[in-house]
């Protein structure tokens, strides 16, 4: 997330809270605000569900939601949103916490890939909210939907006293208005936060909610938005890796008019004047069928493809983008079904090195001094 000139809050992910969620919520447990969302959106919600266990992002889930557990239900939230349930890339979007009582809030944003954001507290101080009265995020302008699209969750804490940004271990960060980590890092903040707050009793709140945004009805990225994707956040994230949208064909490596589109955005990207001396990889993947070593060599040949466009369209120099394969070794969605199986025929974009020209390398996570 960065702050432009122009007042707008650029997030690399979307959060999408019901306006259903400022209804009074059930009790115990934790209050989960629920959307109906449509056919597919629910079918890729499940699948993505069931994703790897080996992956950081459902330890990062699960220790969040044992953060919560026990906690009293009087905190709330609530989404103003152009597309509804659903935003797509490029809309704006501001959410809005509520509160039963005077408290402190503490926010945190989990992305589909696993990378997390410390939303509150952040450069600018702890956030009070006093009781009844809405808590705007952000506090002025407005929140734009960019990369990565899918599943998404955010949890929120509500606690008598503050926890700082030093006692999030935020000190590292301090070069942004909130702090990202990498998906790695996810599970030891969230054991952090859950050291800091108090012991869960219905004097503390917790409130969890889930969402889902998706691509525009034109392109899902533009080259500004790969731009801003590894320029804004790479100076916490250890690599962070994109999803370039571009899938294939069963048993087929050929690049389809849409992933020539998708291309062209990233090709753009790559020659934009923050990025020349990064080095990337593109990883090619495949789904379950076949034999392992033939999908090994068919998703090396897909990121192949990806490469050689690149290369021969956009000049881009081939020692900076090398390309991979990892057969059926990492998908996307586990599964035998066909939403998991068009997913997991992708290509990747993974960043490698920044070059000379990003600063200070990506530090570790540290958690703050205990309380």
């Amino acid at each position: 997330m960065r702050v432009l000139a122009s007042g707008i809050i650029s997030i690399v992910s979307v959060i999408v809270l019901s306006s259903a969620g400022c209804g009074t919520p059930g009790d115990p447990g934790i209050p989960s605000v629920a959307t109906p969302l449509p056919r597919q959106v629910r079918s890729g919600l499940t699948e993505m569900a069931a994703a790897a266990s080996d992956h950081p992002r459902p330890a990062t889930i699960a220790a969040l939601e044992s953060a919560a557990e026990g906690r009293g239900s009087w905190l709330r939230a609530a989404l103003s949103s152009a597309s509804g349930a659903v935003p797509r890339v490029g809309e704006k979007i501001i959410f809005e916490f509520l509160s039963d009582r005077d408290a402190y809030l503490t926010a945190l944003h989990v992305d589909g890939e696993g990378n997390v954001t410390i939303l509150i507290p952040n450069k600018f101080g702890v956030r009070e909210i006093k009781a009844m009265t809405t808590l705007s995020f952000p506090a002025s302008g407005t929140i734009s939907v960019t990369l990565p699209i899918g599943s998404e969750s955010v949890f929120a804490f509500a606690t008598d006293e503050p926890l700082t940004p030093s006692e999030l271990g935020m000190s590292t960060f301090t070069q942004h208005d909130v702090a990202f980590l990498d998906p790695e890092a996810g599970p030891a903040l969230a054991a952090c936060l859950q050291a800091q707050l108090p012991a869960p009793d219905a004097s503390s709140a917790a409130v969890r909610l889930d969402y889902f945004s998706e691509a525009s009805d034109s392109l899902p990225y533009t080259a500004k938005d790969v731009e801003v994707y590894f320029t804004t956040r790479t100076r916490s994230f250890n690599r962070p890796t994109l999803d370039l949208l571009i899938h294939f064909r069963s048993d087929s490596a050929e690049l389809s008019p849409q992933a020539r589109e998708r291309l062209d955005e990233v090709g753009k990207a790559l020659g934009a004047s923050e990025l020349p001396n990064y080095s990337f990889e593109l990883n090619g993947h495949t789904d379950d069928v076949g034999e392992a070593d033939y999908n090994f060599n068919l998703s090396e040949r897909r990121s192949l493809a990806a490469q050689s466009y690149l290369v021969e369209n956009y000049g881009v120099n081939p020692e900076r983008l090398k390309a991979l394969g990892h057969g059926e070794t990492r998908p996307k969605l586990e599964g035998t079904s066909r939403v998991a199986r068009d997913q997991n025929r992708r290509v990747e974009l993974a960043l490698t090195s920044r070059g000379t020209r990003s600063g200070a390398p990506a530090a570790a996570y540290r958690c703050g001094p205990s309380r």
